[in-house]
């Protein structure tokens, strides 16, 4: 807080650090001192003019209750005599004249206005002490059944005690009477000092007022306006309105917490501003995501979204890009984004990907740091590395490094964490839909298109009109193989003629697993002369393949024909098959040519 000008008077700091309590004291004590003058004064001037009757009135009601003393002792004294006469019965008399006895003795303490008095009431209750302790020793002989005992110790000390409690309030009803004498004698003395006294005090009572007045609006009232202002400033929004006071009392300490709770409020306020536009900025970029078709797009959103939160540091983002987890750099940002960054080398080598959470260090150098972060070639630094998974598989990992023992702000790392969390989502969701495709248009052990695939492929190529021959394939005592060596032995030979026809045809040409040993193909652009050829090539290759694999040897017949010539699909593929037909019939290992008569035009085997 800023400390006012008048802050450097002596004086006023004085007053400054005297607590509320003290001013509103100084101020209610000089208020205090008024109405107790006042009021002194009124009961002095009084008492003055009315001493005489007052110490009449006081004389005469000290000897009542002198009188009612006695009489409550005599009744004490009576109803312990009873009690003790019937073996302790009536002893709850005894003890109700007792608290009678006691009343009127606190009656007689309130009228002694004299040391004489006083010291007559003080002699009276020790006196009535000694009678209760006397009486509590009858009461023990009693119970005992020693009731002669009982009988004699109130004869004796009991007798004198009563006797002197007497005696003293026959002597303090005779003080009282020589008090009533000498009230008429004071009555005159206070008669001409009542006017002075009463103007003195008027004017001493005014400037009283006037201080403790000034003192409570000075020094308590305008700090607590000022106080006010500030408090509807900041309701209205102004996390600005600071109280400018000082000092360390109250008012000054209430100005320091309210000023404590603007700036809290202020650091809140901000706070949420940040939060809004973190999460604005991350509905952003998940938006961005989702518009991403490929992983291609997804990087690119990934490269963007480091850049613009990079705030300086180096970022990147390392992906799964081959076998056996292999990572690499796939997007790297910030500043000097080609110096080299993380060099890990795997999924299994990241410490972020294994611990499955976001890791930071302060510094590269520390024991507990990642080893990928030692021996850096631009020096030791921070790093926040964060793991990018999708339903359990690991993505990649995002790493940003930053000065040494200057770790990335909260806010950035929470941000790197939802780009993180986007990239992983999108890119899984897009692998996933590229596997679910994958698998429905794919056989799963040879990795060709299946029969419904090929069909919407082929068709497609028909509808458009382009030109294609159609072969259909069939591996020659298929059966035989299984039965003799087994359906491993089948899968591997299946295996081995897909491998052959994929190296053999080229990438225009569209294969297909027909369903069990029976394969398709369209061999787009291929007149039936160069696809004659090419069912040759691959006669020629299946032999040579088999001949280093330490696969089964086998074979294949093929039957195939110009699509373009035939109507439809189907009828391109009833013809084919015929010709497959045919050439299985004829011997196998060779290739049949169908031709419009349902014939079909033998291929010699190479």
């Amino acid at each position: 807080m800023v400390a006012s000008a008048e802050d450097t008077n002596p004086s006023h700091r004085f007053a400054q650090d005297r607590s509320v309590g003290q001013k509103l004291a100084l101020g209610f004590s000089a208020v205090g001192i008024v109405v107790a003058l006042v009021v002194g004064a009124t009961i002095w001037s009084i008492g003055k003019a009315n001493n005489a009757n007052s110490f009449q009135h006081r004389s005469s009601v000290g000897q009542e209750v002198a009188t009612q003393l006695q009489y409550a002792a005599s009744d004490m004294r009576a109803e312990q005599l009873s009690y003790v006469a019937g073996n302790g019965v009536g002893r709850a008399r005894f003890e109700a004249a007792a608290g009678r006895f006691e009343l009127a003795l606190d009656d007689l303490r309130s009228h002694a206005v004299t040391p004489a008095q006083e010291a007559l009431v003080i002699k009276i209750a020790t006196g009535y002490q000694t009678f209760l302790a006397v009486d509590q020793l009858i009461l023990n002989e009693i119970q005992a059944g020693r009731f002669d005992t009982a009988h004699n110790l109130t004869l004796g000390a009991e007798q004198l005690g009563f006797t002197f409690m007497a005696e003293d309030a026959a002597t303090f009803s005779r003080e009282s009477m020589r008090l009533e004498a000498l009230a008429s004698e004071r009555f005159g003395e206070t008669a001409n000092h009542l006017r002075t006294a009463a103007i003195s005090l008027g004017i001493f009572a005014l400037t009283l007022v006037a201080g403790a007045s000034w003192l409570i609006t000075h020094l308590i009232r305008r700090p607590l306006l000022e106080l006010e202002c500030s408090a509807e400033r900041a309701a209205n929004g102004d996390l600005s309105a600071t109280v400018d006071l000082s000092g360390n009392d109250e008012t000054g300490k209430l100005a320091a917490a309210f000023n404590f709770m603007l700036r809290e409020l202020r650091t809140r306020e901000e706070t949420l501003v940040r939060e809004h536009e973190r999460q604005a900025t991350g509905r952003r970029i998940e938006k961005a995501f989702d518009l991403a078709a490929t992983e291609e797009q997804v990087l690119e959103v990934v490269a963007r979204a480091l850049g613009d939160s990079s705030d300086g540091h180096r970022s990147e983002f390392l992906a799964a890009t081959g076998p056996k987890g292999a990572i690499s750099t796939v997007v790297a940002t910030g500043d000097e984004p080609s110096v080299a960054g993380c060099d890990v080398g795997t999924l299994d080598d990241c410490p972020a990907i294994t611990a499955g959470i976001r890791l930071d260090f302060e510094s590269g150098e520390d024991i507990d740091a990642c080893p990928h972060l030692r021996n850096r070639q631009g020096g030791p630094c921070s790093a926040t590395c964060i793991p990018v998974s999708f339903s359990g598989k690991n993505v990649g990992v995002l790493h940003s490094t930053g000065p040494n023992r200057q770790p990335i702000h909260p806010d950035r790392a929470g941000l790197l964490v939802s780009i993180g969390a986007a990239a992983g989502a999108r890119i899984g969701a897009i692998r996933s839909s590229a596997d679910i495709k994958l698998q429905a248009t794919t056989d799963p052990l040879t990795g060709l298109f299946n029969r419904r695939a090929f069909e919407s492929r082929v068709r497609r190529l028909h509808l458009d009109g382009d030109d294609f021959s159609l072969v259909m394939a069939d591996l020659d005592h298929f059966k035989l193989l299984n039965d003799s060596f087994g359906h491993d032995a089948g899968d591997r030979a299946l295996s081995a003629f897909a491998e052959v026809l994929r190296s053999t045809v080229r990438s225009s040409d569209v294969i297909c697993r027909w369903g069990g040993e029976e394969f398709t193909l369209a061999l787009v652009g291929a007149s039936e002369d160069e696809a004659g050829e090419m069912l040759d090539r691959i006669r020629l290759n299946l032999m040579g393949k088999l001949s280093t694999s330490g696969i089964t040897p086998f074979t294949a017949s093929f039957g195939y024909v110009d699509a373009g010539s035939c109507p439809s699909l189907e009828a391109a593929i009833r013809l084919a098959d015929q010709a497959l037909y045919e050439a299985k019939a004829s011997g196998r290992n060779k290739a049949v040519r169908a031709r419009a008569d349902g014939h079909g035009e033998h291929i010699p085997v190479a």
